[in-house]
């Protein structure tokens, strides 16, 4: 083997150690970058921990509820209801403080004020159902919601607009949500009637 051939030998060494050096770093560099990322997320996952955590005690409370309360929509079962819910709302609320972001925790906390029924509490529902509809507006079930709450706070016209957004999602839900309005103002009137 000639010098010329020994020094080409050794200049191709130093060369694949250089590109071998390269590559390490770039893998190191890679991860380091993954370890900073994941660490950057852990608060987010903490937050969606605490936030998930809320969201089962407000479950848990709400089903509490349902067994201690009666159905019945005597004053004293109403006002029950409403105490419970209440609780139900705050520990749903923890929720959206922990992961605003919480499209079921904005549902539910809708449906409780639903259930409370006074004109305030329909009205915060209205707010949580177009909260979960800007979130999520796939979610259908919060437009049926959200045009029924509109009814009971006698404004025919928005709810019958409801249905007309659900549009752009799905015709056949908008056709079913438009339906079901128009169910509830007419069992409305007749009920009024008799």
């Amino acid at each position: 083997m000639t010098q010329s051939n020994i020094s080409l030998a050794v200049a191709g060494t130093h060369a694949l150690r250089g590109i071998a050096v390269g590559i390490l770093l770039a893998i190191v560099q890679q991860a380091a970058a993954e370890e900073i990322r994941l660490a950057q997320d852990l608060p987010k996952v903490r937050d969606r921990v605490r936030a998930y955590d809320a969201f089962k005690r407000a479950k848990d409370l709400s089903k509490e509820a349902g067994r201690k309360v009666p159905i019945a929509n005597t004053p004293e079962t109403i006002l029950a209801r409403g105490v419970y819910l209440r609780e139900v709302i705050q520990e749903y609320q923890k929720a959206i403080e922990a992961f605003p972001l919480y499209v079921e925790a904005h549902f539910e906390i809708g449906i409780c004020h639903e259930l409370i029924g006074t004109d305030e509490s329909r009205k915060e529902s209205v707010r949580y159902f177009r909260k979960t509809i800007e979130l999520d507006p796939a979610r259908v079930e919060a437009y049926a919601h959200l045009a029924i709450v509109l009814l009971d706070l006698g404004e025919v016209d928005a709810a019958k607009a409801v249905p007309e957004s659900l549009l752009g999602i799905s015709k056949e839900h908008a056709e079913k949500c438009r339906d079901l309005v128009q169910e509830e103002i007419e069992y409305r009137r007749t009920r009024r009637s008799q």
